[in-house]
């Protein structure tokens, strides 16, 4: 059963009208997006460039909080570069404060020269306006190759902080560029990464605290253990200098292969950053999350037992029986033949796959195909496309969601060789004592000071089988972590996916039922596009004050579009009472409503009193609002008979768990002074005196239907 609350919107970002008719299709993916109250930004990976040899990248805008958006082109190009093209990896940041948008690309500058440059913009009511575009860093394509930029703006100093992976003679390296003024000038790059790790790191990201502290973590493959490094490094100079490196975790990634459909030969496995810069109790707290496999290097694959491909076997219906801990021997007699291995699985079973053999310039797929009915579902993709300087050793992890017979293929490729000979190892995956339950769940840890980080803690509640892919995570305007990703749960042999999304109210320790938010099941083996990866190597997830907003590559059309969701987060205070006029030593009801816009999630609050006089007050109270409800509030309020005539200002307070404050109402409360009342004005019961007659003083009682004052 799906885990759904409500569906919002899901909104097209760019404009396929005007795409070249191709086949296959341009494609949008790898998104990136910001927002700054009802504006939004969002820039892709643009294939309509590789049709026209212009620009790769895309760009459009929100003015509505994304409920449209308008497709803006290609960003602006620096002054003195007309040969400039943008090429790939967009990013957008935002100052939180100015509302100054930033998109930052990777760019071929020149005909000898590779790029990062950044382009500035800002919105005036309903439009959205380019300023300029200045070169972060150019390098010589002889010698450099720049790749996986990131940039952040820091909205307390003006700041931008640029990372990124420098590839040079020394294999590659993390480096961190920064602009004092906004982007207009760069300062020269430093290296973040180590010496030691050169060669083998990718994947940064930088972040801002909410006092001005830079923060940086990337990918660092271990050459020596199975598990990868995430490394981590945090400057109080604004950049200038930065504390020692850190491990924050380690974690096992699934290189071999992406998610179901992902159309590139290998697998990601990045770390996504932010920084709690709300003002509730998590206020400073960093969070990390990635996608983690089980460790499939660690298996037993001395299997001496083979199984010999039966030639024919080129396809479903006609494929070599196996099964596993078996090592699987054929021919590809060409480029264009196709070997199939008939493979039972039980539910929750991982097999590992290593083409450990192979003809030197073998040129080659290896995939894993859903059992039929459902057979040409790709669930595995691996293998080694070019053949150039030998071909490499492929991993493939695969886990079954359900029982079945699945298909091992083994094909060729352009470029290959005649009777090209091969080896694949086939073994049983196993995942006792590991974090990672399948091919990958995703995972988000924390830290208040970047030293000490918490225990990992998985963020995908569904069953053992099913792929979670690409995950992000950003903390919204209510003070809590969310994290976002490609799922595939809902599929019965898991190869399509939806976007699901989390939320930790308790500082990432633990995480909230999922909630789906898309509205089409995307499904990237049967999605045509001229994009490799078709899914992107990221996608993404940023939040305003009132909202979250994701965006994502979809397959709903003729191709594959970039597509985005607004995500109401607000609480507040409604129907609060005007002003009231009240009398000393009476009880007063005061009324509310508090309402929960959250579409996905229903939240706990605590409701608090203030009075300006210090009245005696209700203790704090707690209630849940449901998603997308309201709550009828009244409170019973003692008036001291100690009041004094004048004005108080009587205030409720809402906040969440994270502890910050969502909303407040306030209003005032006139206490009423003295009443003159005439006779005749007020009736009243009054007894005789007594004694009666009397001489000089005696004493008059009576009773009044209501508290006043009585002149007599």
């Amino acid at each position: 059963p799906l885990a759904v609350q409500s569906i919002p919107s899901n909104v097209r970002a760019n404009n396929p009208a005007g795409d070249s008719p191709s086949n296959p299709p341009p494609g949008q993916s790898e998104e990136d997006i910001a927002a700054h109250g009802d504006n939004v930004l969002t820039a892709w990976n643009d294939g309509e460039g590789f049709n026209t040899f212009g620009a790769g990248q895309g760009v459009a805008y929100s003015t509505n909080g994304g409920a449209t958006f308008t497709d803006a082109g290609n960003p602006p190009i620096p002054a003195g570069y007309p040969a400039w093209e943008w090429t790939s990896d967009p990013v957008i940041a935002v100052n939180e404060k100015t509302g100054t948008f930033y998109y930052c690309g990777l760019a071929d500058a020149t005909a000898s020269t590779n790029a990062i440059g950044v382009a500035i913009g800002t919105f005036s009511g309903p439009t959205f306006t380019w300023s300029q575009a200045t070169v972060v860093r150019e390098l010589s394509n002889a010698t450099n190759f720049l790749d996986k930029q990131w940039l952040v703006a820091d909205s307390l100093t003006g700041n931008l902080y640029v990372t990124h992976t420098n590839f040079d003679a020394a294999g590659n390296s993390i480096d961190f560029n920064r602009s004092l003024d906004g982007g207009l000038t760069w300062q020269p790059a430093i290296q973040l990464s180590s010496a030691l790790d050169d060669g083998f790191v990718q994947g940064s990201r930088p972040a801002v605290g909410p006092n001005g502290e830079v923060y940086a973590v990337w990918d660092a493959i271990d050459q020596v253990n199975a598990a990868d490094n995430m490394r981590f490094r945090q400057s109080a100079t604004n950049g200038a200098s930065f504390n020692a490196e850190v491990n924050a975790t380690t974690y096992l990634t699934n290189f071999g292969t992406g998610a179901p459909g992902f159309n590139r030969e290998r697998g990601i496995s990045f770390p996504s950053i932010t920084v709690d810069r709300t003002t509730g109790g998590n206020r400073g707290r960093i969070y990390l999350s990635w996608n983690e496999s089980l460790n499939h290097q660690d298996e037993n694959f001395a299997l001496p037992t083979f199984v010999n491909e039966v030639e024919g076997n080129n396809t479903a219906a006609t494929a070599t029986a196996a099964v596993v801990n078996r090592s699987l021997r054929g021919t590809l007699s060409s480029s264009a033949d196709l070997d199939y291995y008939a493979v039972p699985l039980a539910a929750g079973q991982s097999i590992a796959l290593w083409a450990d053999s192979l003809t030197s310039t073998i040129a080659y797929r290896l995939r894993v195909y859903a059992p039929t009915p459902d057979n040409g579902q790709i669930l595995a993709f691996g293998g080694d496309l070019s053949s150039a300087g030998g071909a490499s050793q492929a991993f493939v992890l695969f886990t079954a969601p359900v029982a079945g017979t699945y298909f091992v293929r083994m094909s060729g490729f352009t470029g290959s060789p005649a009777n090209a000979r091969y080896r694949i190892r086939m073994a049983q995956a196993n995942n006792t004592g590991e974090r990672g339950r399948d091919q990958r769940d995703a995972f988000v840890c924390s830290s208040l000071n970047g030293v000490a980080w918490t225990t990992p803690a998985r963020v995908n509640d569904d069953a053992v089988g099913f792929d979670n892919w690409l995950p992000e995570v950003e903390v919204g305007g209510d003070g809590y972590p969310y994290a976002k990703w490609y799922d595939h749960r809902d599929d019965t042999f898991g190869s399509r996916a939806h976007q699901y999304l989390s939320r930790s109210t308790n500082g990432g320790t633990t995480w909230a039922a999922n909630q789906r938010f898309s509205n089409f099941q995307s499904n990237f083996t049967t999605g045509p596009t001229n994009i490799a990866p078709n899914m992107g190597d990221y996608n993404a997830l940023a939040a305003s004050t009132t909202r979250l907003h994701a965006t994502w590559a979809d397959t709903r059309d003729a191709d594959i579009n970039v597509y985005t969701a607004s995500i109401p987060t607000l609480s507040d205070i409604t129907a609060c009472e005007t002003d009231t006029t009240v009398t000393p030593n009476s009880v007063a009801t005061f009324g509310w409503t508090l309402r929960n816009q959250h579409i996905l999630y229903a939240n706990d609050y605590t409701v608090s009193y203030s009075s300006a006089r210090n009245w005696p007050l209700p203790a704090s109270t707690g209630t849940s609002i449901g998603a997308e409800s309201s709550v009828l509030w009244s409170q019973a309020i003692a008036i001291p008979d100690t009041a004094a005539p004048g004005d108080n200002e009587l205030c409720l307070t809402l906040t969440n768990a994270s502890g910050a404050e969502v909303d407040r109402c306030c209003f005032d409360v006139t206490v009423q002074g003295a009443l003159a009342v005439e006779a005749g004005e007020l009736a009243f019961a009054l007894r005789g005196a007594s004694p009666n007659p009397a001489r000089g003083r005696a004493p008059l009682s009576f009773s009044l239907p209501r508290q006043a004052d009585m002149a007599l």
